[in-house]
């Protein structure tokens, strides 16, 4: 009303009712549109994350690749993963879980809530779960800063290893600095990052050199092409 009634006599003509109504479905088809758009985003991502982890392999054969790693995994034949052998698994899967991700999927994947996970639980839910986490992966790298990501890392290097003055660390440690900051790196990201850190022949690489070439990977893992 207050925006309608220019001239302020208490009613609003069909004159001046028009252009503000006219705003208005603007502005909702504006919002439904946007609501749209982020929906067919994030349904695009989950599809491009599948995409990927499929690398062109049929699901079945994927998921024999998963049925592997839980047989690897149950190092007691008991037919069944208890918390522990959950939590190895898929940490040395090489897929990249954080901590926090690997909780998550213990809570969603043991359905019967007996904290063991059977065969029947663990394959039909882990590649759907894989498939969300990568598109959340690339979603939250799209709105990092390279610059951030750089810092991130570089206070990682300085809690990790006492102060001293030299620019230099072993590769084992960038290794352990990198898995130990919960950065969710695969095996073929972590590869990556220490090839462009150019690892010296000593088996040493840059302090400086190792957290750009983190945050260069880091901040790239929204684009498919780059993870390939």
């Amino acid at each position: 009303m207050s925006e309608a009634d220019e001239d302020e006599d208490g009613f609003v003509s069909y004159r001046e009712f028009l252009p503000l109504a006219v705003d208005v479905f603007n502005t909702m088809h504006a919002k439904q549109t946007f609501a749209d758009d982020t929906e067919e985003a994030k349904e695009n991502a989950v599809e491009d994350a599948k995409d990927f982890l499929l690398h062109g392999l049929p699901r079945d054969q994927l998921e024999q690749m998963l049925k592997g790693a839980f047989i690897k995994a149950d190092k007691d034949k008991s037919g069944y993963l208890d918390r522990k052998e959950f939590k190895a698994c898929l940490k040395g899967s090489g897929l990249g879980f954080t901590k926090k991700e690997i909780n998550v999927m213990l809570s969603e994947v043991d359905l019967d809530g007996d904290g063991k996970i059977t065969y029947e639980e663990f394959v039909p839910i882990c590649f759907e779960m894989l498939a969300d986490m990568m598109a959340d992966k690339m979603r939250s790298a799209a709105t990092q800063s390279e610059e951030d990501l750089v810092n991130y890392v570089q206070q990682c290097i300085s809690e990790y290893l006492p102060p001293d003055d030299s620019p230099l660390l072993s590769k084992k440690a960038a290794s352990n600095i990198l898995l130990d900051a919960d950065l969710g790196l695969s095996r073929i990201q972590l590869a990556g990052i220490m090839s462009a850190a150019s690892v010296d022949k000593r088996g040493n690489l840059s302090k400086d050199k190792l957290a750009q070439a983190a945050g260069a990977v880091l901040v790239n893992l929204n684009s498919i092409e780059m993870q390939r």
